[in-house]
């Protein structure tokens, strides 16, 4: 259980820096949970 719980920290981290090469912010959410205009806002507000 701890070798699958560190193999999956490691292979997040490693799938969020490829991310930020390409300038994308991925956000897992729960449905309705985030406004809709908060996206747009944060884009405007960060460029990305």
């Amino acid at each position: 259980m701890k070798k699958l719980l560190i193999l999956s920290v490691a292979l997040g981290s490693l799938s969020s820096a490829a991310a930020a090469q390409n300038n994308e912010l991925h956000v897992y959410n729960w449905s309705d949970y985030i406004a809709e205009d908060t996206i747009a806002k944060f884009e405007a507000e960060t460029g990305i």
